[in-house]
């Protein structure tokens, strides 16, 4: 079975499986050597976790103490985690205080990893968990926690929007239907995130394109690239808009 991991891993005695995350396997385990418990991550791979894990000094991580690869599995070993589980918590405080904290502990969180070279994949709110200090990440360099820089421009740009509260929910739902390329809806998600004055010409310039068919799909697809990496503000509008005219205008000359 996939995920029935051997009995020992490394130097750790696998004492069972607490959950799963995708492909990875959360296990508690007991290390041989100290008899201390600890908890695992693994997951069925040839590549052991970047050692650079090892390295990460940040109140936002959970502290790797070990990584390796054996038997065809690689795992990290980190602290326990007792915290609560962000998930939790989502839907119990939707403020701008929390959103706030959550995305300056994920900022600092996710530099800390790009200065350490982890540098790919993208976060999991599954293994995301808040302490006192705030937002916790967790199970470092197997899973979805490593972000690129661009992640960390994107979570700055949101936060320099103070005039809203930033709700999670409305990206994820955006993301996702861009996945299964259904474009217009996830445009229309969007536009609901952003500044009236913003959401107002962007919903005309949508519409505009909508009529000119297939020629404007590059665009419209551009308009949702940009829009998912970071803040729409109007300097982006009004450049998305002066292209639409040029692209529209020439669609007319055209047909003439």
């Amino acid at each position: 079975m996939a995920f029935s991991p051997p009995p020992t891993i490394g130097r750790y005695k696998v004492l069972g499986v607490v959950g799963k995350i995708d492909d990875i396997v959360v296990l508690s385990c007991e290390d041989k050597l100290t008899g201390q418990l600890r908890e695992m991550k693994a997951v069925r791979s040839r590549l052991s976790p970047p050692t650079s894990a090892l390295y990460v000094d940040s109140s936002h991580i959970v502290k790797v103490i070990d990584l390796g690869s054996e038997a065809g599995w690689a795992y990290t070993v980190t602290e326990k985690v007792r915290w609560q589980p962000l998930s939790l918590m989502k839907a119990e405080k939707q403020s701008l205080t929390f959103y706030t904290l959550l995305l300056e502990g994920l900022l600092r969180a996710v530099k800390a990893l790009y200065e350490a070279g982890i540098r790919y994949g993208y976060v999991d709110w599954r293994v995301i968990y808040w302490s006192p200090v705030g937002p916790v990440l967790d199970c470092v360099g197997i899973s979805a926690l490593v972000c690129d820089q661009t992640y960390c421009e994107g979570i700055y740009e949101l936060l320099a929007d103070s005039k809203k509260m930033f709700d999670v929910r409305w990206y994820k739902r955006a993301l996702n239907l861009a996945r299964r390329e259904e474009i217009d809806k996830a445009l229309k998600v969007l536009i609901d995130g952003y500044s009236s004055d913003a959401r107002r010409r962007l919903a005309v310039l949508i519409t505009q394109l909508a009529q000119a068919g297939k020629a404007a799909e590059p665009l419209r697809r551009e308009i949702l690239r940009v829009a998912l990496m970071k803040r729409l503000d109007l300097a982006v509008v009004y450049d998305l808009e002066k292209r639409a005219e040029e692209l529209l205008g020439a669609e007319a000359e055209e047909s003439e």
